[in-house]
């Protein structure tokens, strides 16, 4: 969401899993750990 509120929804990869954790890395993007699979990927917030 960005500061004036605009929302960006993201679809994500692999069926019947959810976002578990997201933190802000060094590189400034948004690292996000999937539950039920060994699966991590990243959103460019620039």
């Amino acid at each position: 969401m960005t500061t004036p509120g605009t929302v960006t929804e993201y679809t994500v990869p692999t069926a019947n899993v959810g976002p578990a954790s997201i933190t802000t890395g060094p590189d400034r993007n948004l690292w996000v750990t999937y539950n039920n699979v060994n699966k991590v990927a990243t959103v460019t917030t620039g």
